[in-house]
């Protein structure tokens, strides 16, 4: 009787290697993802869309692809903020006034309610794969 014998490095490229079979259905997935994020993410400027990206990284036995975007008010958007965020209205800090121009207009406001979130990577997320999705808190 035959001992078959496994092939560790072939498995290992299976399953984390660059361009192996589970890398390429997933990046497939990532980049559907990668999409459907970039098309549901609200635009004023464009910056918020193009900063969006996918890295690829592997950590021990686990390969980990990253979604999203390295701007530092991206998350606000996505989870809101003020009243919607559950923190109550947005006053000044350092002023009497809150200024800032928006649509072409300039804006002098004792406070604001903030901005509702909108959810556009949890959507891309559900929609980009085939995988039940389980949403992170916003916090």
């Amino acid at each position: 009787m035959a001992t078959p014998r496994l092939n560790d490095a072939a498995i290992e490229f299976l399953l984390k290697g660059r361009g192996g079979l589970v890398d390429r259905a997933m990046s497939r997935h990532a980049a559907n993802v990668e999409r459907l994020a970039k098309a549901l993410a609200p635009a004023e400027t464009g910056n918020l869309k193009a900063s969006i990206t996918t890295n690829r990284t592997v950590v021990g036995d686990r390969v980990i692809w990253h979604i999203g975007s390295p701007l530092r008010y991206a998350r606000y958007p996505n989870c809101g903020t003020g009243v919607y965020a559950g923190k109550g209205r947005i006053y000044p800090r350092r002023a009497k006034y809150l200024v800032f121009e928006w649509k072409g207009r300039l804006w002098r406001l004792d406070s604001v309610a903030g901005q509702p979130a909108q959810r556009y990577m949890i959507e891309a997320l559900r929609r980009g794969q085939p995988y039940p999705v389980t949403p992170l808190p916003c916090s």
